[in-house]
């Protein structure tokens, strides 16, 4: 007994194999993993389903019924069992998880072949066997032969068990089966659970054995609905017949097991009815985060790849898109076609517009043959999507300020998605006003995003509405700058469609009680008093250089002093005019105060001002001015005229520079008290100033 033991044991190491060597004279049923019959062994986990293959080798006498059933552990459910529909059967009986399956087959089976696939259930992480038995009522593991008149029942050996790893969780899926299914498409399935919130669309490709040069892309990668590990592949050319292929999965992961990379070798023999394959094998488009109030061109191609002409075919297109969390789907168009020649290419367009109210993503589809006219190979490439980010601002209302001046209105706007998507990014919108009578825009507001879904705001209008009658509307949009630290794909600028509304005198006490701007010593100096003595808001800038568009000044410093407020701008160039915008931020909403008259600057020469401070320990900073854009070179020399320090050489733009010197030389040693000279050259001149450094 220990002899046979040893015996049965060699067999399983070295299963699987060719199970028609195994036959020569007496058939066999085998079990395999795969349709290719490469393994016999199942990797999976409690309660994930599994499936296997049942091959039979029938005797040199054929078969025309076999009777056989399985014997399952306990901690194991079948679930079903179908036959190989590409064998002709007269008829089944019995239950393979019960007393045993007969199976009866309209004509003599002399060949191998793939008699039914069976799908599993485990509950358990304990390793299993399952093998093949007797069928219970008729006691026989075997099948019928052909030899007639008698048709003798003959025994079958079963050549090794299904061996089941319950607790394979280091076992990512791998490749265990391919079958062609028309020229261009292939049926892959895996050995485990493939992962659903991946993208394998560049996860596979194919290759000529014979050439591995000689390569087939894949185009479509389409999940199969009755199964996590199976797939359908679309390929980007057909395959040519009698030709030994490689199909290779990259990275193909699940969530337990992890990734691999896996391939496997399939033969092509054709075989295939002639058809047309009508497919859509391109989008193009303008943009990809598209204005929602102008409308802009979606191209699409559809290819004829089949070697058959197509009949009469349509092409429906289908906008997909989120205003408020549930996805509205539309028809944008139902194109109808007369037909298309095999090898032959369709171009054609549609102009579309994203709605306004749409939120975040915007899908644009194609589908052709929408209708299924067409008899084709395959249709999972009949439909092909482009995905649009819609992060514009919404402007939801422009009413009248009340209880004002006049010439304001109150603005509310729906802030952009972006913010969801980088909840830790530094997010401002600008409030545009068009200039009367032109194309021009001006800023008359800034708004920081604080989180919320909803921004209201008091913008000017440009004139007030009279009462006789006349209206002056003033046209405004919301803009959304994407800061830096957004990834740059979906950096940009997102606007609003533009909006109208119009302002009435209500008059009330204004907030500002008084203001001033000019020039001193430093910059422009403005200041401001306001009537309300318990403001506890904010104060945005904007500011306009020589008559150009106002934009905001960042995190401008406001102080406060005996009831005046004051902003210094020490940024401003000589020669050049300034105009400010000063509002107020309270409870979230913003107003504006007042706008100053243009400060012109007087022209002023090449200047490098003294370091401050100075003396100095352990750093200074040292500030020059450009009155125009030139090279600079900033050095430092101790009093025998040795250089120590070169902090710039360099062309730099015109305005106030400055930079700190920590009182190190060039190697980052700190170097001793003493006086040091600071050089400046600039253009044909050369300023020096005297530093001391006391340690």
């Amino acid at each position: 007994m220990k002899y046979l033991y040893i015996l049965w044991l060699a067999v399983l190491l070295l299963a699987p194999t060719d199970i028609s060597a195994w036959a020569q004279e007496t058939g066999s049923i085998a079990l395999y993993t795969d349709i290719s019959r490469t393994d016999a062994d199942i990797f999976t986990t409690p309660y994930v389903p599994f499936h296997f293959y049942i091959f039979v080798q029938p005797s040199a006498d054929g078969l025309t019924s076999t009777q056989y059933r399985l014997d399952f552990p306990s901690e194991i459910l079948g679930m079903s069992c179908d036959p190989n529909a590409t064998v002709p059967l007269t008829e089944v009986t019995g239950d393979i998880f019960g007393s045993g399956l007969t199976s009866e087959y309209t004509e003599c089976q002399t060949d191998l072949f793939m008699a039914q696939i069976i799908t599993c259930l485990p509950f358990s992480s304990v390793p299993s066997y399952i093998w093949v038995q007797s069928h219970e009522d008729s006691g026989i593991m075997g099948a019928v032969s052909c030899l007639e008149p008698d048709h003798p029942v003959e025994d079958y050996i079963a050549p090794w068990p299904l061996w089941l790893n319950m607790s394979a969780w280091h076992i990512p899926p791998r490749l265990s089966g391919v079958e062609p299914t028309s020229p261009i498409s292939i049926f892959a399935e895996f050995d485990n659970c493939v992962d659903y919130m991946h993208n394998y669309n560049n996860s596979f490709f194919i290759y000529d054995s014979a050439n591995p040069q000689d390569t087939i892309k894949v185009f479509k990668v389409w999940r199969d609905e009755t199964n996590d590990s199976y797939f359908d592949l679309v390929l980007f050319s057909p395959m040519v017949p009698g030709t030994d292929y490689v199909l290779v999965a990259n990275n193909i992961c699940c969530d337990c097991h992890g990734c691999a990379n896996s391939s496997m070798e399939f033969h092509y023999d054709g075989n295939f009815e002639d058809k047309p394959d009508l497919w859509v094998t391109g989008m193009t488009t303008e943009t990809w985060s598209p204005n929602a109030c102008e409308p802009f061109q979606v191209g699409y191609t559809i290819y004829n790849a089949g070697t058959l002409p197509s009949g009469p075919f349509t092409v429906r297109g289908i906008i997909l898109y989120s205003p408020g969390g549930v996805y509205t789907r539309e028809t944008l168009f139902l194109n109808e076609y007369t037909g298309l020649e095999a090898d032959s290419t369709l171009t054609d367009s549609l102009l579309i517009s994203i709605p306004d109210h749409s939120r975040s993503r915007t899908y644009v589809g194609i589908h052709v043959d929408y209708y299924d006219d067409v008899d084709e190979w395959t249709d999972y490439n009949n439909y092909k999507t482009l995905d649009f980010e819609n992060y514009n601002p919404y402007i939801l209302a422009i009413d009248d300020k009340p209880d004002d001046t006049g010439g304001w209105v109150t603005l509310s706007f729906k802030a952009s998605p972006l913010k969801s998507f980088y909840p830790g990014t530094d997010m401002s919108y600008d409030i545009l006003r068009r200039i009367y009578d032109s194309d021009m825009w001006d800023i008359v507001a800034h708004i920081v995003d604080s989180g919320t879904d909803i921004y209201e705001c008091n913008v000017p209008t440009v004139a007030d509405s009279g009462e006789g009658g006349q209206t002056n509307w003033g046209v405004f949009k919301v803009i959304l700058t994407a800061p830096d630290d957004v990834p740059p794909e979906e950096r940009g600028i997102y606007i609003s469609c533009p909006d109208s509304g119009y302002s009435v005198d209500n008059s009330i006490a204004t907030l500002l009680q008084a203001h001033a701007a000019g020039l001193d010593d430093s910059g422009i100096l403005i200041s401001w008093k306001l009537s309300s003595g318990d403001f506890s808001g904010t104060f945005t800038i904007d500011r306009s250089e020589d008559g150009a568009v106002f934009l905001p000044i960042n995190d401008p410093i406001v102080e406060y002093n005996e009831g005046e407020f004051r902003f210094l701008d020490d940024s401003i160039i000589p020669g050049r005019s300034y105009r400010y915008r000063i509002c107020c931020i309270e409870s979230g909403s913003s107003t504006a105060l007042f706008e100053t008259e243009r400060i012109q600057i007087p022209d002023a020469a090449l200047t490098l001002y003294q370091n401050s401070p100075n003396p100095f320990n352990p750093a200074t900073t040292v500030s020059w001015f450009l009155p125009e854009a030139m090279r600079v070179r900033l050095e430092i020399f101790d009093v025998s005229g040795r250089s120590i320090r070169l902090l710039g050489d360099e062309v730099m733009e015109p305005g106030r520079h400055s930079i700190v010197w920590n009182g190190t030389g060039e190697n980052g040693s700190a170097v001793s008290s003493g006086i040091y000279f600071l050089k400046l050259s600039a253009g044909k001149k050369t300023i020096t100033r005297k530093m001391v450094l006391l340690k």
